[in-house]
C-alpha cells in the first residue's frame, strides 16, 4: 500500500504540472505578451511626445530632467534609435581620425 501511494504521488505530480501548463499557463502567457506589447507601444508614444529628437530621428539630451531620463529608459525604441545614431557618429569620427574627409562616408 505504501509503495502504491508513493508511486501514485510521484506519477500525479508530473501529470498535474503538465495539465496546469497546458490549460492555465499558456493562456496567461498570451495575455501577458499582449499586455507587454501594449505597454511598450505606450512607452514609445510617450517618449516621442516628451523627448527632444534631432534631425536624424534619434532622441538626444535624455538627461535634461529625471522624468525625461526615466521615459528614455522605459522606451526600447528610443534606446535603439539613439544607439544607431551614436554608431553612425562613431563611424564618421573614426574616418576623421584616419585623415579622411567626413563627406567621403
Amino acid at each position: 500500500m505504501r509503495g502504491f501511494a508513493a508511486l501514485g504521488v510521484l506519477g500525479f505530480l508530473p501529470a498535474f504540472s503538465y495539465l496546469k501548463y497546458e490549460l492555465i499557463d499558456k493562456h496567461n502567457e498570451e495575455a501577458k505578451r499582449i499586455e507587454k506589447e501594449r505597454q511598450e507601444a505606450e512607452n514609445d508614444r510617450k517618449a516621442r511626445e516628451t523627448l527632444f529628437y534631432n534631425n536624424f530621428g534619434a532622441p538626444t539630451k535624455p538627461t535634461r530632467s529625471m522624468d525625461n531620463f526615466m521615459t528614455f529608459i522605459a522606451s526600447s525604441q528610443a534606446i535603439d534609435k539613439n544607439s544607431e545614431f551614436l554608431t553612425y557618429g562613431l563611424g564618421i569620427n573614426s574616418d576623421q581620425l584616419k585623415g579622411l574627409d567626413s563627406y567621403s562616408t
